[in-house]
C-alpha cells in the first residue's frame, strides 16, 4: 500500500473513531442515568426485585461491550498511526471491536424480543 493511500485511510478512520466515542459518551451518559435510576427504585413497584437486578446487569454488561469495543478501537488507531501501516487483520471480523458489536446487538436484540413477548 502506498503511503498517500494509508495516510487517506487512517484519515476516514480517525473521524469514524471520533463518531464512535462522540456515540459511546451517550452511551455512558444513558447507562449511568438508568443504572441510577434503577437502583434508586427497588421498591418492588410494578416490577419485582428479581427484573430490576436484571435490568442493572443488562445495563452493565452492554456498557462494559460498549468500553472493549472503543478501547480497541482506540489502541488499533494508535497502533496504525504509530507503524504507518494497516493491517488487513483490524479489518477482519474476528477482531474484538467486531465481537463486542455483535454481541451488543445480540443483547440489545433480545432485550427488545422479550419484552415484546411480555406485552
Amino acid at each position: 500500500m502506498h503511503r498517500h493511500d494509508v495516510l487517506y485511510i487512517l484519515k476516514f478512520w480517525t473521524m469514524g473513531l471520533l463518531l464512535s466515542t462522540m456515540a459511546y459518551g451517550v452511551v455512558s451518559t444513558l447507562s449511568c442515568a438508568c443504572f441510577f435510576i434503577l437502583r434508586r427504585r427497588t421498591d418492588g413497584g410494578n416490577l419485582g426485585r428479581n427484573l430490576y437486578l436484571g435490568l442493572r446487569t443488562y445495563i452493565v454488561v452492554m456498557f462494559l461491550l460498549s468500553t472493549v469495543s472503543v478501547i480497541y478501537e482506540i489502541s488499533s488507531l494508535l497502533g496504525a498511526v504509530v507503524s504507518s501501516q494497516i493491517q488487513e487483520s483490524w479489518f477482519s471480523g474476528a477482531n474484538p471491536s467486531a465481537v463486542c458489536f455483535v454481541l451488543a446487538n445480540w443483547g440489545a436484540d433480545g432485550f427488545l424480543v422479550s419484552i415484546s413477548m411480555r406485552l
